[in-house]
């Protein structure tokens, strides 16, 4: 806790975050979230599919899936430094290298047995529904005090902002 000397007041504590330089980059990483999470996803979904209906075909899948895996793995990898460098987390890039050895069948079985791997992938698709919510959030968030500050000098800009004069509704409805 605090001294009282030092406590500051609620408004200065309210206000005291438009000059903080982490807020920016709390509203950059909220922002970037869209651009990443549709890249995540259309890759992924594009990668998975191909994978998956080679697989079947032609065995070419395998390597493709392997791919995909690792693509994974550099996503998630991408998400921790943009985490770092942003928000001031300090999590640890997880290491590309697979300690499996063998063929690609048995690197393949290896890596998706690994959880990690899972939780990672699990994180990028849910990246998008949430990327779109934190993008809607961080621009309205931004967009709304631009539009208090502005309304009223646009009112004094021009002459028959607000005027309702013309709507017979409206009158009918003052009038009854």
């Amino acid at each position: 806790h605090t001294p009282t000397a030092t406590r500051q007041s609620p408004m200065r504590r309210f206000f005291g975050v438009i000059g903080r330089a982490q807020s920016y980059r709390n509203i950059g990483y909220l922002l970037v979230g869209l651009v990443l999470a549709t890249a995540w996803l259309t890759l992924l979904v594009t990668a998975l599919s191909v994978s998956l209906s080679l697989v079947v075909v032609a065995l070419l899948g395998i390597p493709l899936l392997l791919g995909t895996w690792y693509a994974v793995r550099a996503f998630a990898n991408i998400e921790r430094g943009l985490a770092n460098v942003l928000l001031g987390q300090h999590l640890r890039p997880a290491p590309m290298a697979s300690r499996h050895r063998g063929n690609l069948w048995v690197r393949l079985v290896a890596i998706s047995r690994e959880r990690s791997r899972w939780r990672e992938l699990a994180y990028l698709f849910v990246r998008i529904p949430v990327g779109i919510a934190t993008f809607v959030t961080a621009t309205v968030a931004l967009a709304v005090p631009f539009a208090v500050i502005w309304a009223p000098i646009e009112a004094r800009r021009v002459e028959d902002f607000g005027n309702w004069s013309g709507s017979t509704e409206l009158h009918d409805v003052l009038s009854s």
